[in-house]
């Protein structure tokens, strides 16, 4: 029970981020939960094509809002407004709304997908509303690191064909890693943010700069897309694992880009 409360009760509520255990069982569980999403979704029929990953896109942006309508007080903090627990949350959400779609299909001959993209942009907007956007100086600085990276990244993919980034979901996945890493860096280094994630923070002491994670963040996330590329046949879990590094990737990101605008 010590274990427990120094590992993961404490940290949680005096705000002193992921530690090595803690890490390693979340990382844990998520692996297991993304199995047991996907097994649950084939049981439904569902195939995870370019449709049906599109149709959640908004539910990542939902997940981003709401975590940094936490940061800005209109939430309590939680175990569910803030990771991990908001990703159990926004799951919920998520496969209610698609239980909603489906019978909408089933009952009008409304695709589930076109019902479930609109359904999640119209909770992303009901919440991105209540944002209160005012530093757009540091909101626009993530964008211009993220576009520096991205711009040549893009061009260099199509100009080369470099076969296993040349897609929407493998590239829409690395590019999560890029925007994840181009908030980081400029809300500790300008912003006054703490990196709570055990490894960042590792890097960081390491090279004593915010910056230094870019750098990994390339090569990691490179090397993860061009693996599954790689090594998993089955289309249908390749393309739920590319959606499994969008969630930690642009999810993390956006939340600290919006969480940057809203800075007071």
């Amino acid at each position: 029970m010590s274990v427990f409360n120094d590992y993961f009760v404490r940290p949680f509520f005096e705000g002193t981020g992921y530690n090595h255990v803690n890490t390693l069982v979340y990382s844990v569980i998520f692996i297991l939960f993304v199995l047991f999403l996907f097994k649950s979704l084939k049981k439904l029929g569902l195939k995870i094509d370019k449709n049906f990953l599109k149709a959640l896109i908004p539910f990542v942006l939902l997940a981003s809002v709401v975590r940094s309508l936490t940061d800005q007080g209109v939430y309590d903090y939680t175990f569910f407004t803030v990771s991990p627990g908001i990703y159990l949350t926004i799951t919920v959400i998520a496969s209610a709304c698609l239980l909603v779609s489906m019978l909408v299909e089933k009952r009008f001959g409304v695709k589930y997908h076109e019902f479930l993209v609109v359904l999640g942009s119209f909770l992303f907007a009901s919440q991105l509303v209540q944002l209160d956007m005012k530093h757009w100086d540091a909101f626009i600085q993530i964008l211009l690191l993220f576009g520096l990276m991205a711009v040549p990244t893009v061009l260099m993919v199509k100009r080369f064909g470099i076969g296993f980034l040349n897609g929407f979901y493998p590239m829409l996945a690395l590019l999560g890693q890029f925007i994840d890493a181009s908030a980081t860096a400029i809300a500790v280094a300008f912003h006054g943010f703490w990196e709570q994630h055990v490894l960042t923070r590792w890097v960081f002491e390491l090279t004593g700069s915010a910056f230094s994670m870019i750098p990994v963040k390339i090569i990691a996330g490179i090397l993860i897309v061009f693996a599954v590329d790689r090594w998993e046949d089955n289309p249908d879990f390749r393309n739920f694992l590319y959606f499994a590094m969008i969630v930690l990737g642009w999810g993390p990101g956006l939340r600290d880009s919006l969480s940057a605008l809203a800075l007071p």
